[in-house]
């Protein structure tokens, strides 16, 4: 009977558990399982496309695709993927920009003289718990990054109560559809350029829909969303979908952020395989095996069969870039040092015009010289501070149930700790404490979490602060510098007789 009622038991827990995750799924309709982070899918990856740059293209094909770049966006972003694979400078500009930020920002609460409290506490809180689980400092510069390379990146927001996942949605089939009232860029996917057999990657909305448009035999029928007329298989993506436009044009397609550089980074990278080339072919050492003649009539004393087995020969022993020549002329040595040393300016000089027309300074990557690279810094800084804003408005969509706020400082990688240093003195002086903390390069949630864990280990206890001599009172005998006897108190002066 105890075996028969622990099953029964078993099988209520089971059913319940059943229940609660059926009723979960009603109250989320894109409800993600708790592992999904843990599981094989990776939906980034997965449904990003592959470099599909397969040819190479002139500067003077790249400069006429410059001439209407709105237009030309997919074979631009071409160009982007095959030089994110095959341009070292690229992708140093790449990983500058999308890394320059701090991503420090201080959260706010709205209503604050009208409510209690305790609810300003606990809105905070869960605020400051929400943005801690996106994980901006590490997850938004790989957002950022995707966004300069094509110039425009769709994601899907998958996060749940347990896991934080964004995902990318191939741009090959997305475009820009409307702006909400929210400030979030949103967008149709165009399901039927979707392969059947990767639809199982994307989001099930996603899958949902294109199943249904399938099922209805792929309509080319249009229908009316929000007043705008579109076809039957562009499907507008939930609020949990939002988009990145690196120039902040309302157009349905964006182009790569560096795309004005594709000229010269090709030039670099063209002169630098005509350097190599040019290297290789000209770095030989040749042996002249000059053939006897007869000196009244000029012809060879040799056999040319003999010539040729003693070319073979010596062809054969000789070590790499080392190569005979057999014949019965004189031979003069002309030396390419010169013609080289134009080859190797000649690279400098596409470097250094790479370099000028991307805006950053040659001394970020080589530091030859530090002056006026502290300016340089926040002028590349300055290019990336407008994209906050898309940031900022999906954090903010996110914690808007709480009343708060995010607000992105603005602040980069070389002069955080002047800005940490300047808000220290602001907080003496009556400033806020919330700037000083974050840019010591924690976020608010983990300050709360770090005052409330010292507080309660009694941290103040563990690291007593030593004690200065400022600091002391006049009947602290144990610390400070040792009082005077009465005998040494007499004033210098009296002993400079002494050294006369």
């Amino acid at each position: 009977m105890a075996k028969i009622k622990n099953n029964i038991s078993k099988t209520k827990k089971t059913d319940t558990l059943i229940k609660n995750n059926e009723e979960k799924l009603k109250e989320n309709k894109f409800f993600i399982p708790e592992n999904y982070a843990r599981s094989n899918v990776q939906p980034l990856w997965a449904t990003t496309p592959p470099n599909s740059a397969t040819r190479v293209y002139t500067s003077e094909q790249i400069n006429r695709l410059l001439l209407n770049p709105y237009g030309n966006y997919k074979e631009l972003q071409n160009i982007s993927n095959y030089l994110l694979y095959n341009s070292p400078m690229y992708n140093n500009f790449l990983d500058y920009l999308s890394n320059i930020l701090t991503w420090d920002y201080v959260l706010e609460c709205e209503d604050v003289d009208d409510v209690k409290e305790a609810t300003i506490r606990n809105r905070y809180y869960e605020a400051a718990k929400t943005v801690y689980k996106i994980n901006v400092k590490t997850v938004f510069p790989s957002l950022l990054r995707r966004s300069l390379i094509n110039g425009e990146s769709y994601f899907y927001n998958m996060m749940d109560d347990t896991n934080n996942i964004i995902v990318e949605i191939d741009s090959s089939i997305c475009q820009l559809s409307h702006i909400d009232d929210n400030n979030i860029w949103r967008y149709y996917v165009n399901v039927s350029l979707i392969d059947p057999l990767r639809v199982y990657e994307y989001p099930k909305e996603i899958q949902n829909y294109y199943q249904e448009w399938k099922d209805g035999g792929k309509k080319k029928t249009k229908k009316t969303i929000d007043g705008i007329s579109v076809p039957e298989y562009l499907y507008q993506v939930s609020n949990k979908g939002f988009a990145i436009f690196v120039h902040m044009r309302k157009v349905q397609h964006d182009y790569p952020y560096f795309a004005p550089m594709f000229g010269d980074l090709s030039s670099l990278e063209a002169d630098k395989d005509y350097q190599s080339d040019y290297i290789k072919e000209n770095n030989i050492k040749l042996v002249h095996m000059k053939v006897p003649v007869n000196k009244d009539t000029g012809e060879p004393l040799m056999e040319k069969p003999i010539v040729e087995a003693y070319h073979e020969s010596a062809k054969s022993h000789l070590p790499r870039n080392t190569a005979p020549l057999t014949n019965p002329f004189d031979c003069t040595g002309i030396a390419l040092d010169k013609v080289q040393s134009n080859v190797i300016n000649l690279v400098e000089h596409s470097n250094k015009v790479v370099m000028q027309d991307s805006g950053i300074s040659e001394s970020i990557f080589n530091a030859a010289s530090t002056l006026g690279l502290e300016y340089s810094t926040l002028a590349d800084a300055s290019k990336i501070y407008p994209l906050l804003y898309f940031f900022e408005n999906f954090v903010n969509l996110q914690i808007k149930q709480y009343k708060c706020k995010v607000k992105f400082l603005k602040i980069n990688q070389f002069n955080q700790l002047d800005w940490h240093e300047r808000y220290y003195s602001d907080v003496q002086a009556g400033g806020s404490r919330s700037l000083f903390a974050v840019t010591s390069g924690i976020e608010p949630y983990d300050i709360m979490n770090l005052a409330k864990t010292e507080k309660v280990l009694d941290m103040d206890s563990w690291l007593e602060p030593k004690i200065n001599s400022s600091q002391l009172s006049v009947d602290d005998l144990k610390n400070g510098r040792p009082k005077k006897k009465a005998k040494d108190k007499t004033d210098s002066a009296n002993k400079v007789d002494e050294y006369k």
